[in-house]
């Protein structure tokens, strides 16, 4: 039996504490490190600040779930979505602004193009702007 599953059938309030400390937490959060920030004691009572930390949102999820009848577990779900729909929402913004660049590239491409197929252009005056926008587009 692993540590984790021990733990979690003596003490019910641990594997939702778990849930809500990895949910938490930037990097997800070892166990190891749970298990050095979790009060037993705190927790069966309700009070999960030894391992959401005094942050104001650590503060503001221990005063929702003293005062409702929200559960660590659910709790601990809502957070984990939340996360997820954040990177799922940085994911996409950072699509969009690869796009945007993709657009600006190939509208660049477009424009130097057009001015090297120039007739109001010399022959020397369309190498040194080919010249100059393969030095910008290889720096």
């Amino acid at each position: 039996m692993s540590d984790k599953s021990y733990l979690f059938r003596l003490d019910p309030a641990a594997s939702a504490a778990y849930n809500m400390y990895k949910a938490s937490n930037k990097n997800g959060g070892s166990f190891e490190d749970f298990l050095l920030k979790y009060d037993t004691n705190k927790a069966n009572k309700g009070d999960f600040s030894s391992i959401l930390g005094d942050s104001e949102n650590g503060k503001m999820i221990n005063e929702l779930l003293r005062s409702s009848s929200v559960s660590p577990d659910a709790l601990s779900n809502a957070i984990s979505e939340l996360k997820d729909e954040k990177d799922d929402l940085l994911s996409e913004i950072f699509k969009q602004n690869q796009n945007s660049y993709d657009l600006l590239n190939a509208r660049a491409n477009e424009a130097v193009q057009n001015a090297i197929n120039s007739a109001n252009l010399t022959k020397e005056q369309k190498q040194i702007l080919a010249k100059k926008y393969d030095e910008l587009t290889k720096g």
